[in-house]
């Protein structure tokens, strides 16, 4: 699996502008009903933290899902000699940013969604 990044972070258009090499694992879970989402592992901590910040886009090449950068978790695997840093990078669908939308109505008050709706549901009701 090719996993990319889409754009810097920032980025108002989302290219594959970046290749993620080096990791160790890749999980990568893909949902209907619920978010999906990703958990990456590797040893490059600097380099990949470098190049997938929080809030980052990523994809892969057989997919058109897309996923956000939510955490970075670093953990010291091993013990004595052979003990080193590995860096855990998460992330859920973007269809979660629907989960934290704010509606604003005609009066300029801001409210939330009334029932925890799916994405699509979501979608529709707006």
């Amino acid at each position: 699996m090719h996993l990319v990044r889409l754009g810097p972070l920032g980025a108002t258009t989302y290219n594959v502008d970046a290749l993620i090499e080096g990791y160790t694992s890749l999980v990568w879970n893909e949902r209907q009903q619920t978010f999906g989402e990703f958990e990456l592992k590797t040893p490059d901590v600097e380099r990949i933290k470098a190049l997938l910040p929080l809030g980052c886009y990523v994809s892969h090449l057989e997919t058109g899902e897309v996923m956000e950068v939510d955490t970075h978790i670093i953990e010291t695997v091993g013990e004595g000699v052979d003990a080193r840093e590995e860096l855990t990078v998460k992330g859920l669908s973007v269809l979660n940013i629907l989960e934290t939308r704010w509606i604003e109505a005609m009066y300029q008050k801001k409210r939330t969604m009334r029932m925890p709706y799916s994405a699509a549901g979501a979608l529709c009701v707006l």
